[in-house]
């Protein structure tokens, strides 16, 4: 080929024009080959413009801006091409394939019954997995091109067979049928193809699930986001229709079944990836064997950068999941299921994992178990000797270092982890180090949900809801046929039954009479025309009624809005010693205070009697809509369970009301209280009993509160004399402020965060970082 090379390059520098063209073409048939001086040297020629004419410039601009390693495989490809193909035929057929795949096995033979005497058993072995090897990697380019049910191939076929193996595209069919069970196989309806072809049915469900996630799993995620239905909930809690506790209990349930669904298609994506790579892989060595210079590494090493994106995505979002974890409340979280869930991940992970690594692998996960037995084993007398610590050191937030057996054991792991990481100079950090700790991590959430778990919730997640599956289809027709009858027993049950019928009857036949007749309404495009000068009449008649408002001359309050009203100031104008007097009525002391709604106050007297005046819980009206059998199930589900009265028998009440079923909605009660005030003028000693409105968020506060307390409040005044009602927004009971027990605080959300950020972690460095006792807290 050098030869070639430099013959090419004598030609160029000759002066006739015809040897430079073929000094070119030689140079574009060295070059197709992955030569990377001729590819030089044609670049050189495209740029000078020698040699080039209107034929070979198309190939010579595909030489230069093809890749070398493409430009190989697509060589070996010919190669094998040419090698399987007859000589007066075109295209390649899947006889001639068959042929090529049973010469190896014939030489197989032979090699058998000429060296039984003279060659050795392990040479007879090692021949016989080599040429097992490449009739397995001969039969993959095979099955991969009768996926579209062809008899005959062209060279650009099996080109294009090859380059989607080399970018990592896996067909979405595997065929293990022959043409004619194939045939079948297609025309049949889905029942058919489970029951007659269930293999290959289990092979096409798989590489279209697959297939489906890896393509469209991210486009999945961003689906699940509500963006819509987070803007509309923003809304409505800063219109008070939400309260902090509830986002506090719903934004961290929300962020964490989305964090796992993502964990869980992303482990998909992973694992179509590494199929993916396993086919390159095998593509690859095929390939070698026909042009020796392939670099088989590189490839492998540049398509496992361009699909590490599902790894970033992976590691990101079990962060957020456990971060999230400690703040959400575990009854409604499915953990038995989660952790089922992780399990198979982690034993999919785990037989995903490489073949050359699987020591490695074997290491951590034995570690791994021997360090979660290890701690559950401290509790036990004579066993937790093993973990007892040997030192430990204190961290901040609660944590500490602790040196025992079990943290000595994570470390091996981590050391593990960094010699895998080391493998390859450094390039095991993606092709060792990152599946590993996926299968880790994995196994991690598996132990930790699994302490939320019950044997009756895992006999739940493993039997009932095959259970529930199967009988999902005679249950969803139960339902629909019940919701039928109970509508119509209560449809039936309205006295203006036959009224509606009639109605919707008329309105049935009219509707089906305007939609199958081609009536036009009239006038309506001479509407459409004026649609413009309606929309400015409309318009200026509206701005007409408006601008009245403008020239209302509006009174001035009388104090200041932004400083408090006192006690003394509003007594003079508004209290009793001003309705009481000889010259003014009680309407015009009430016209007159009527300014004063609306004015911040801070208050103090004493308190006269506490009482409730509403209560609210949205709950029990949503109850009251869905049907009475369905009532004590979301009742249970909702709220908690009745107490039991155990020290003393229940009283025996003809008035009183039984309980109506073993749960109840209290929990969800939201009451207003009503607190009499009795404020004392200090100069003329006269005492008025004002009502002051507190809302459920004292609730604690007001059930203990008693008469003759001092209590200063501060709110805003709603109604004027002779019934004087304040809404207060905080109180102080003797001078102290009372803090709102129901209700979400800072300290709260700071609690909070400091458990997240523990528990995260403890997540990735326990038995070595664990938490403190509150005793070594303090």
């Amino acid at each position: 080929m050098e030869g070639k090379i430099s013959h090419a390059e004598e030609l160029l520098k000759s002066s006739t024009l015809d040897k430079k063209e073929e000094a070119v073409n030689i140079l574009i048939g060295i070059s197709k080959q992955g030569n990377e001086e001729a590819t030089a040297t044609l670049a050189k020629c495209l740029k000078d413009r020698e040699g080039i004419n209107a034929e070979n410039e198309h190939e010579v601009m595909w030489c230069v801006n093809t890749k070398e390693e493409d430009k190989r495989l697509q060589h070996a490809v010919e190669v094998l091409y040419n090698s399987m193909k007859k000589n007066d035929e075109d295209k390649l057929a899947l006889q001639d394939i068959d042929e090529a795949l049973k010469k190896p096995e014939a030489k197989l033979k032979e090699k058998e019954t000429a060296s039984q005497d003279t060659s050795s058993i392990e040479d007879l072995e090692k021949d016989q997995e080599k040429i097992e090897q490449d009739l397995g990697l001969m039969s993959l380019l095979m099955n991969a091109l009768t996926v579209g049910g062809q008899n005959e191939f062209t060279l650009s076929e099996l080109k294009d067979t090859a380059l989607a193996y080399a970018r990592g595209e896996v067909p979405e069919v595997v065929i293990l049928l022959s043409k004619e069970d194939m045939e079948k196989f297609q025309k049949a309806s889905v029942l058919e193809k489970i029951v007659q072809f269930p293999q290959q049915s289990l092979e096409s469900a798989k590489h279209f699930l697959l297939v489906k996630i890896s393509k469209e799993g991210s486009s999945f995620l961003k689906s699940l986001i509500p963006t819509s239905q987070i803007y509309m909930l923003f809304l409505l809690y800063i219109y008070s229709n939400l309260t902090g506790d509830f986002l506090w209990f719903l934004v961290p349930l929300v962020v964490f079944y989305i964090s796992f669904i993502s964990m869980v298609v992303f482990s998909l994506q992973m694992f179509y990836g590494r199929e993916a790579l396993r086919k390159l892989q095998s593509v690859s060595e095929l390939m070698k064997k026909f042009d020796p210079r392939l670099d088989a590494q590189e490839t492998e090493r540049t398509f496992m950068w361009k699909s590490s994106a599902p790894y970033v995505y992976f590691f990101i979002v079990l962060l957020i999941a456990v971060a999230v974890l400690p703040l959400c409340d575990k009854q409604w979280i499915p953990c038995s299921e989660m952790a089922l869930v992780a399990l198979f991940f982690t034993v999919s992970s785990f037989r995903g994992l490489p073949d050359k690594y699987a020591d490695y692998a074997l290491y951590t996960i034995l570690l791994k178990l021997l360090t979660t037995g290890l701690r559950s084993l401290e509790n036990v007398r004579v066993l937790g000797v093993l973990c007892y610590p040997i030192f430990s050191v204190p961290l901040p937030s609660g944590l500490e270092l602790e040196i025992s057996l079990p943290s000595l054991l994570h470390v091996v792991i981590l050391v593990l982890l960094i010699i895998m990481a080391g493998r390859h100079s450094w390039r095991g950090i993606y092709k060792v180090l990152v599946p590993h700790v996926v299968c880790l991590l994995w196994c991690q959430l598996f132990t930790e949900l699994f302490h939320f778990t019950s044997w009756a919730s895992l006999l739940r997640a493993t039997v009932g809801w095959v259970i529930f599956v199967t009988m999902l289809p005679l249950l969803f027709l139960f339902t629909i046929g019940l919701t039928i009858a109970y509508f119509v027993k209560w449809f039936m049950a309205l006295d203006i039954a036959l009224k509606l019928a009639v109605t919707a009857i008329i309105l049935a036949v009219t509707s089906a009479f305007f939609y199958y007749s081609k009536l036009e309404t009239p006038y309506l495009d001479k509407l459409r025309r004026k649609k413009k000068l309606l929309m400015v009449v409309a318009g200026l008649a509206v701005l007409c009624l408006l601008v009245p408002i403008v020239f209302v001359n509006f009174v001035p309050s009388l104090y200041d809005t932004h400083k408090s009203l006192t006690w003394a100031e509003y007594s003079k104008t508004c209290g009793l010693e001003a309705r009481e007097s000889e010259n003014v009525n009680l309407a015009s002391v009430q016209i007159q205070c009527s300014e004063l709604q609306g004015q911040s106050v801070n208050w103090t007297g004493t308190v006269a009697y506490v009482k409730v005046t509403s209560l609210e819980n949205r709950f029990r009206n949503l109850l009251a809509i869905l049907p009475v059998f369905l009532r004590p199930t979301f009742k249970c589900l909702l709220g908690g369970g009745e107490a039991d009265n155990v020290s003393s028998p229940p009283q025996k009440s003809s008035w009183l009301p039984r309980a109506r079923g073993p749960c109840h909605l209290r929990t969800f009660d939201r009451y207003t209280f009503s607190v009499g005030v009795n404020m004392t003028d200090s100069k003329s000693y006269s005492s008025e009993v004002i009502q002051v409105t507190v809302k459920h968020r004292f609730y604690h506060t007001m059930v203990t509160l008693q008469k003759y307390t001092q209590i200063t409040f501060e709110g805003r005044l709603q109604n004027g004399p002779p019934y004087v009602t304040v809404s207060a927004k905080r109180l102080y009971i003797d001078g102290a402020k009372v803090k709102p027990r129901i209700g979400l605080g800072r300290d709260d959300i700071y609690e909070g965060l400091r458990d997240s950020g523990r528990f995260v972690a403890q997540f990735f460095m326990t038995p070595l970082v664990i938490e403190r006792d509150e005793d070594d807290d303090d």
